[in-house]
């Protein structure tokens, strides 16, 4: 028997999914629009024409923020955004530079969930403590301090 996802969960689904699709196409015309511009304007001879970083920074603003918001596969988009000097000017690429290092950590509840159903045992069993606030943070994982129960170790997790 097929098991019915809630509808609550279908929509937050689609709603992120319109989200995410909304974000990448308006990010992507912006910067395609203002790399045309500039393009055809070299191809005239007018090499004094730069993008518009207004506009550009505006829109990377947004994107820095939802992506913030929607999780690992939009900060490391962003990333790959910041990286690229060939696309956008420096003040945009500065925009999501923060993308870089400044990614917050998942809520402490969020980590005991995944250790527990990865390790298959509650926390208590696993470690003797555990630190809530964590070490360090990025767009794939972050890093607690822990203790072992068994054997007093300390450890990464």
């Amino acid at each position: 028997m097929r098991r019915k996802t809630p509808k609550i969960h279908r929509f937050s689904q689609a709603v992120r999914f319109l989200r995410v699709t909304r974000l990448l196409l308006w990010t992507i015309w912006v910067i395609y629009r203002e790399r045309r511009r500039v393009l055809r304007a070299h191809e005239k001879g007018h090499h004094d024409v730069q993008p518009n970083t207004d506009v550009l920074i505006k829109v990377l603003l947004a994107f820095r923020q939802t992506a913030l918001q929607l999780g690992v596969l939009m900060i490391k988009l962003g990333q790959f955004l910041s990286s690229r000097a060939d696309l956008l000017p420096e003040k945009a690429l500065a925009v999501l530079a923060s993308l870089q290092d400044e990614v917050p950590a998942e809520p402490f509840s969020h980590v005991v969930s995944v250790i527990e159903t990865e390790l298959g045992q509650p926390v208590e069993h696993i470690f003797s403590t555990l630190e809530q606030k964590a070490t360090a943070a990025a767009s794939l994982g972050q890093v607690h301090k822990g203790v072992l129960a068994s054997t007093r170790e300390e450890v990464a997790v």
